[in-house]
């Protein structure tokens, strides 16, 4: 009387004469597993790419340090932290280290030498030093081509204990 009803793809099978591949069907879900992964992958690369500052290599950025505080010693270990302290955007080469005409400087200021004040601020940022202490200051004979000047004060020693 009643017909029994019969699954569509049932139906279909026994229509065509197939036979469900379980091995088929376990391949396809693989497959797309993989696809779905290196989708991901892909993504995530790419987003990644977006969010980092870098654009390609470091910028050079030529680095002169001068101690104006008198405490002996303290351009050459902050010389060698700011060298260990380059990163992706910036690599920093100090061409120059030594003492500051006088040693009584309180401040220590960061010194803009070429209207590129990024390298300045990103020293500043390094160090803790507020943004009003990162100045442009353009030399009269930049023989060593100097980017930025860093004049260590008295504020420094007490922020290198704090520093790593």
């Amino acid at each position: 009387m009643f017909k029994k009803k019969v699954p569509l793809l049932k139906r279909y099978r026994q229509r065509f004469k197939i036979k469900p591949a379980p091995m088929w069907e376990a391949l396809i879900v693989v497959l797309f597993g993989c696809v779905m992964i290196y989708t991901y992958s892909f993504a995530k690369k790419a987003v990644w790419a977006e969010t980092t500052e870098s654009n390609g290599p470091a910028q050079h950025v030529r680095v002169q340090v001068l101690n104006g505080c008198g405490v002996p010693g303290l351009a050459t270990s902050f010389s060698e932290r700011l060298r260990k302290a380059s990163n992706t955007r910036f690599e920093f080469d100090v061409v120059d280290q030594g003492n500051f005409a006088t040693f009584d400087v309180e401040e220590t200021l960061v010194l803009d030498r070429n209207n590129s004040m990024d390298a300045a601020l990103e020293i500043a940022s390094l160090y803790g030093l507020p943004r009003d202490r990162v100045m442009h200051q353009a030399l009269t004979d930049n023989i060593l081509d100097v980017e930025v000047s860093i004049l260590l004060g008295n504020d420094i020693t007490h922020a290198q204990e704090r520093r790593p």
